[in-house]
């Protein structure tokens, strides 16, 4: 039991320090999208073929990138909506069962309401300017900054938990051989 304490302490202590890299790398974040200059958001054409990898990272460069990350990915979310209804209606059509269809055609409403839902956010973010694009960036990295911090604390708490632990083990621990022998010389 002692060595798996101390096991844990040291896979603590490994995840004790990727958690303040990530904690100060949303403070750096929140801080880069604090000094965004103001710049144009409005886009004249969309890129059709985009990198969405670099994009999530060359998010937080300025309001035009973040602009441009939120709207290719509200509609990839739309696009998959569609597709995803598209498909339950083809297996409510292919059912079996009364049952199996009611519930392909549940299903099927509920990603075409999430397509409506996607839709109507995409354009509410198409029409976004500046100061609107800012602020929600802005409060994106709070959140982000918060669930690091939260995950670091929690860390924290695991690891000083675990090292109270290895004490307490030791002076409760008592192995059998050691109370033999003692019983035996008494």
């Amino acid at each position: 039991i002692i060595g798996g304490v101390f096991l844990s302490i040291i896979v603590l202590f490994y995840f004790k320090s990727g958690n303040q890299s990530d904690v100060r790398e949303a403070e750096n974040q929140l801080a880069h999208v604090e000094k965004w200059t103001e710049c144009d958001t409005t886009l004249a054409s969309y890129p059709e073929e985009i990198n969405t990898n670099q994009l999530y990272f060359q998010r937080i460069d300025n309001a035009k990138n973040y602009k441009i990350y939120m709207l290719h990915k509200l509609y990839g979310n739309y696009c998959s909506s569609k597709k995803y209804a598209a498909e339950y209606a083809q297996r409510a059509d292919t059912a079996t069962t009364e049952e199996r269809k009611d519930l392909y055609l549940d299903s099927q409403k509920e990603s075409l309401e999430e397509a409506e839902e996607y839709l109507e956010e995409y354009n509410e973010w198409n029409e976004m300017d500046f100061d609107d694009v800012h602020d929600y960036a802005i409060e994106d990295c709070e959140n982000y900054l918060d669930r690091q911090e939260g995950d670091a604390a929690f860390v924290n708490f695991l690891l000083v938990l675990a090292i109270i632990m290895v004490p307490l083990y030791i002076m409760a621990s008592y192995q059998y051989g050691y109370v033999m022998v003692k019983y035996e010389n008494e």
